[in-house]
């Protein structure tokens, strides 16, 4: 029996209450509309600001746009789970917060949800499905099967 985490209950909630069930409605565009984020591309580091009441993603225009989406996520990530000014605090805390926007990341970009739907799972179909780039998509598939391991593992302790 799978038992998701809380970060995929979080993803899963969050992409309900967006109405938001298809990997083809994972668009950059449509999400930050919904989430009434404003997004700017320019030419520089993709970023987050919090400011005025709301936040606001400034994402690198020059780069493809599977690397857009996962940026914006990362940021997304940042917005959802951290809270401060990332340069006011000491460099194991920022750590820790890249770590959990980077995890975020993942799940949000391929969802346990629509994962566990799709047909063939390999790094191909997750790739094409959810416009990742193949690494990305490799390390997704990892954390996804190291998950059922570690179920499969902790099941057998119990016997």
């Amino acid at each position: 029996m799978y038992c998701s985490s809380h970060l995929e209950d979080v993803v899963f909630n969050l992409y309900k209450s967006l109405n938001i069930k298809h990997p083809y409605e994972l668009d950059l565009r449509l999400i930050s509309k919904k989430l009434k984020l404003k997004v700017y591309y320019f030419d520089d580091t993709t970023t987050i600001i919090y400011k005025f009441g709301r936040f606001h993603v400034f994402i690198n225009a020059n780069i493809p746009s599977f690397k857009q989406w996962e940026e914006f996520s990362h940021e997304l990530g940042h917005s959802l789970i951290n809270y401060g000014d990332q340069w006011l605090m000491s460099f194991p805390y920022r750590q820790l917060q890249e770590w959990q926007a980077n995890n975020f990341t993942y799940h949000f970009c391929v969802p346990t949800f629509m994962l566990r739907e799709l047909k063939e799972i390999s790094i191909q179909s997750i790739s094409e499905t959810f416009n990742v780039d193949y690494a990305f998509a490799s390390k997704r598939l990892e954390m996804y099967q190291n998950k059922f391991m570690g179920v499969a593992e902790n099941a057998g302790a119990y016997h």
